[in-house]
């Protein structure tokens, strides 16, 4: 369709003034409208039109204040460092503990003119349906849940099934804010989510890190006032060449005139450890001031640089007119390495017969595996067409990147670009919705999405179908191989009869295959968001992987008016789809008519692979390994070990405690190791965490040091006796009078040996040793000493020895010798000793003879006995019993015998001399009668006796 404004007495910039306002009513100049196919003709019908226009004054109602080529300046800020974004444990978890600085009104979302026109008439229903080929998934369910309801589709060509559905957890709930705008970014170790008031860090197992997450404003606060004017419109995407997500946001304040690009780029490829913030003017091309404001901003990214685009409208932001497109280039090395920033501005980007017609919404793709000669892709949807709707798209080109950002030597990067005809694109009708007649806002027919793999260039839009009575959506491959040389891979719209589909997102992962998630809804279906697989197109062309599948079915009416002059029922104006680093998965955030009547939610899914919700496993290995009481000697090297078959390891924790203390210590990756060197128990917690979120429930594992030998104390040595009547030299002492050794040690005592026990307990006399070892757990040994002491207390065994009857030999006695008596012990070496001893001379008359046996230990034994001397009477008695008994005849026998009487009388009375001379006498008669009376034998006999009388007497 083609509007016309004859311009008569009003200049331009009146008529720019009357349109300022998006045209929210038609204006009341001459203004005619036709409508026509397209026609070969028409080429040279419009260079006709132009001229006439040109030379006319007449103005197309097209709200840019620039015509001709699109401009280009270097730009930069000399000092504009990064910021550190707030302390992730000191973020506001709840939403209402931050200011929602836009809660009040809507999120800006201008549009133009041509958009504002061609949307008036799909809601009068006359917007025609698309050209497109168009694909129709059939009995369509809706669900209720969030569960999906499948559907399967039909069209031009089908591929055999939905892309596995890996599970899906909630995103963000309503902030306040409207529209949501949900992005979404997926790095190795999370996923990021954002709406208008939110950002949201999830593990990959959905799991939602709070210290991590926290409201837009409050993500930027650092920044200061012009984070203050209040974030909107997030984008996200995580930089595979970089290994960091970007999330891009802008503010705007009318009075003073502001608008900042608010950048934030993650320190690491893990979103919960610290952004680095960034403000940059918006408003500026190049250097240059102008007061314009940006709308719609996207963040594009290649190997070497980011690409920025705005829609930029003139202040203020609900009045002011659109003015161009405008793309910064930006090499991403100034904010890695923080020396930020330097730029390239290309504005005022046209495009159509001439450059008529001002660009809008250049989307920036996002290349997957380029590398720097590939540059950057850009894309956008034409505004304008003679006599019908748009079918036309406009491919940008930026290479050699590097050039906008070398200080002091800034230069243009190159920008080539080239149009390419698709599928018309006519503007959508608004969505119907189940319990309301207020229709649901799809937008326009911008471009939502962009990216480029492998040398061919992805889109997608809102668009109108089945002879522009639903609102449909569209994907568009294209392949740019060859630039400027451009080829349709993929061009077609999907829908079914009775639905509206509205704002389509799409990724691809490695091997091609696409996964598109969108809003749906209908007169009897809330909105909700649900996702189709598109193959890779080596697969199939113009073809989805089906069933159909929700996401997150709606639950409710959503009435969200933006209020006059337009009361657009606003929804998100983009959702999110991005590729996981792995290759396989591809994430999906969609929303939701929530559960409470006019809020919104998000959902966040995976596609192609499941959601990792098995905790890794962590073993723990001891060097050297214990004994088998559990033990080690020395120190122990710890190595923990974490497996995971899904994501892939995060970081492993561990603390010791115990002998050992370890604070608590967080190490990335699938191993790590470390000493234990205390002596004692340590024991050591540990568990792993996984790249998606999981954690194993913790583990213990104790290591046991101990260089130490034990301690031992022997029990107190034992004295102990024979005891009497004892018959060996030894003693029996019991284990309960030997007692028991006390021992401690750091690991146990495993054994206490003793040794140096006598069998049967039978110790000898003397002192024994018996040694106590003890053995600990470890091996360790320490020994002590008990002495035992037998003493011999057993006295010896005396046998009693015989008296002894001896005849004196002399006035002294008699020198008496005597066998020792017979001594026994229980031990060797006993000796026996006799007073007098034997061989003393033992005086006249009865003597007492004392033995002692005495054995080593000297214990003794007495025994007497007596020693009896006869004297000279005694013997002269004796003498006259022998005279008897020789039996001689009475007269030699009574002689003798009164002989010895006298003698016997004469010792007796004292009278030594008589007694001598009787005994004389008693030998001469003797010798007398020999041979005789008496024998010779008896004669030496008696004569002997009788001499050693008077020996006694001391007879001369």
């Amino acid at each position: 369709m083609l509007w016309f404004l004859v311009e008569g007495s009003s200049s331009k910039e009146n008529t720019m003034d009357r349109w300022s306002r998006s045209a929210k009513k038609p204006l009341s100049s001459s203004v005619f409208e036709v409508s026509c196919r397209r026609h070969p003709l028409l080429p040279g019908l419009l260079s006709l039109i132009v001229a006439v226009l040109i030379s006319t004054n007449v103005v197309f109602a097209q709200q840019d204040t620039t015509q001709g080529n699109t401009m280009g300046s270097a730009g930069g800020q000399s000092a504009a460092p990064g910021v550190s974004a707030p302390p992730m444990l000191k973020r506001a978890f709840l939403p209402e503990e931050e200011p929602l600085l836009l809660s009040t009104r809507p999120i800006p979302h201008r549009t133009t003119l041509e958009h504002e026109r061609a949307k008036d008439q799909a809601e009068r229903g006359q917007s025609p349906g698309t050209t497109k080929p168009v694909l129709s998934p059939s009995a369509v369910s809706p669900s209720t849940g969030v569960q999906a309801t499948t559907v399967t589709p039909s069209g031009t060509d089908l591929a055999p099934s939905a892309p596995f559905f890996g599970g899906s957890f909630g995103g963000v709930t309503d902030t306040g804010q409207f529209p949501p705008d949900v992005p979404i970014a997926a790095g190795p170790k999370n996923i990021v989510v954002a709406t208008n008031g939110r950002v949201n860090v999830f593990r990959k197992n959905g799991s939602l890190v709070p210290a991590a997450s926290q409201g837009l404003f409050g993500f930027f606060s650092s920044l200061g006032t012009v984070a203050s004017d209040g974030p909107f419109d997030p984008w996200l995407r995580y930089d595979e060449y970089i290994n960091r997500f970007w999330l891009l946001a802008v503010s705007e304040n009318d009075s003073p005139q502001r608008s900042t690009f608010l950048i934030g780029l993650s320190n690491t490829e893990d979103a919960t450890q610290g952004w680095t913030l960034f403000a940059i003017d918006a408003t500026l091309n190049g250097n240059t001031a102008t007061s314009n404001w940006c709308d719609y901003p996207k963040l594009g990214v290649d190997a070497q640089a980011i690409y920025l685009t705005c829609n930029m409208f003139s202040f203020p932001s609900t009045t002011g007119s659109f003015q161009y497109a405008k793309v910064r280039v930006m090499t991403k090395d100034q904010f890695v390495n923080n020396t930020c920033c330097f730029w390239w501005d290309f504005w005022n980007l046209r495009e159509d017969f001439l450059g008529i017609t001002a660009s809008f919404t250049v989307q920036p793709a996002y290349m997957h595996g380029a590398n720097a000669a590939n540059g950057e892709f850009l894309i956008d949807a034409h505004t304008f067409c003679i006599f019908c709707p748009p079918n036309t798209l406009e491919v940008w080109h930026i290479t050699n990147a590097q050039r906008c950002c070398v200080p002091g030597s800034q230069s243009s990067p190159d920008l080539n670009q080239e149009s390419h005809d698709v599928g018309n694109f006519p503007s959508p009708p608004n969505a119907r919705q189940s319990g309301s007649t207020t229709r649901i806002d799809t937008g326009d027919t911008r471009l939502l999405f962009a990216f480029w793999k492998g040398g061919f260039l992805s889109t997608g839009q809102n668009l109108a179908c089945n002879s522009g009575a639903d609102a449909c959506i569209a994907f568009t491959e294209l392949n740019v191989s060859g630039f400027p040389t451009i080829s349709t891979v993929n061009d077609f719209a999907y829908q079914t009869t009775g639905v509206d589909y509205f704002y389509p997102a799409v990724d691809v992962n490695a091997a091609g295959d696409k996964t598109m998630v969108f809003s749906r809804s209908s007169a009897s279906e809330f909105a909700g968001a649900s996702y189709i697989g598109i193959p890779a197109s080596s697969t199939c062309t113009n073809c989805v992987n089906g069933p159909e599948t929700v996401l997150a079915a709606g639950q409710n009416t959503y009435v969200r008016l933006e209020g006059p002059p337009l009361n657009r029922n606003r929804w998100g104006d983009y959702l999110g789809a991005a590729a996981d680093p792995d290759g396989v998965g591809i994430w999906i955030h969609g929303q939701f008519a929530a559960a409470t009547a006019n809020t919104w939610g998000t959902q966040v899914g995976l596609t192609y692979e499941a959601l990792d919700t098995t905790p890794p496993v962590t073993t723990a290995q001891l060097s050297p390994m214990p004994n088998v009481f559990g033990w080690n000697g020395g120190d122990v090297n710890v190595t923990l070990n974490a497996t995971d078959n899904a994501s892939g390891l995060l970081e492993i924790t561990y603390r010791a405690s115990g002998a050992q203390i370890i604070a608590s210590t967080t190490v990335s990756g699938a191993t790590t190791s470390f000493m234990i060197t205390a002596e004692g128990v340590t024991t050591i917690t540990f568990f792993a965490e996984d790249n998606a979120g999981n954690q194993e429930t913790p583990k213990t594992v104790i290591v046991r040091i101990d260089r130490t030998p034990p301690t031992i104390t022997a029990p107190p040595n034992v004295t102990a006796g024979t005891g009497p009547g004892a018959a060996l030299c030894s003693a029996v002492v019991s284990d309960a009078t030997l007692g028991s050794a006390i021992a401690s040690d750091n690991s146990g005592i495993a054994t206490i040996f003793r040794s140096g026990v006598p069998a049967g307990n039978v110790f000898p006399v003397g002192a024994t040793s018996v040694v106590y070892t003890a053995t600990d757990f470890v091996g360790l040994m320490a020994s002590a000493t008990q002495t035992v002491t037998v003493n011999d207390t057993t006295p010896p065994v005396l046998s009693t020895p015989a008296n002894v009857t001896v005849n004196a030999t002399s006035p002294a006695g008699a020198v008496v010798t005597y066998p020792l008596p017979a001594a026994t012990d229980n031990c060797p070496t006993v000796s026996v000793a006799c007073t007098p001893p034997s061989g003393s001379t033992f005086a006249i008359g009865t003597s007492t003879v004392t033995c002692t046996a005495t054995d080593a230990a000297g214990n003794g034994a007495n025994k007497t006995f007596q020693v009896t001397v006869i004297g000279a009477a005694g013997q002269t008695t004796d003498l006259s019993t022998l005279v008897s008994s020789f039996g001689l005849d009475h007269g030699t026998e009574n002689s003798l015998l009164t002989k010895l009487g006298n003698a016997l009388a004469a010792i007796n009375g004292g009278n030594v001399g008589s007694a001598c001379a009787h005994l004389s006498s008693f030998i001469n008669e003797v010798q007398a009668q020999t041979g005789k009376k008496i024998t010779a034998a008896q004669a030496a006999q008696l004569i002997a006796a009788t001499n050693q009388i008077k020996a006694v007497l001391g007879c001369p």
